[in-house]
């Protein structure tokens, strides 16, 4: 959910991702297909972008449109979980070689 509560993102395994509004009763609005194989989570990094991890170790910067903005190797193999500190512009990333 973003910082301000109005929109929620919906991770799949295939590597889609829903973006639903939470201010019109759960409102559908759309589905970016395909942001990255093997999606382990997704995460709000501003109101109008959020960042993809996935199993295969990349993590991906998305806007709300669907376009990418920046991706990486996360270094240590395969990202399990991921934490966004806004205030820091920083990224957590929990790997597979127990790298944070």
């Amino acid at each position: 959910i973003n910082a301000t509560e109005n929109v929620v993102l919906v991770g799949r395994a295939n590597g889609d991702v829903e973006i639903w509004n939470v201010e019109q009763h759960f409102h559908f609005e759309r589905t970016i297909y395909n942001t990255i194989l093997g999606l382990r989570r997704v995460a709000f990094v501003d109101e109008e972008r959020f960042v993809v991890v996935s199993l295969n170790g990349m993590v991906r910067f998305l806007n709300l449109n669907g376009n990418i903005e920046g991706e990486f190797s996360s270094g240590g193999g395969p990202v399990w979980d991921v934490a966004v500190c806004s205030q820091l512009e920083a990224v957590a990333l929990a790997c597979e070689d127990g790298s944070v």
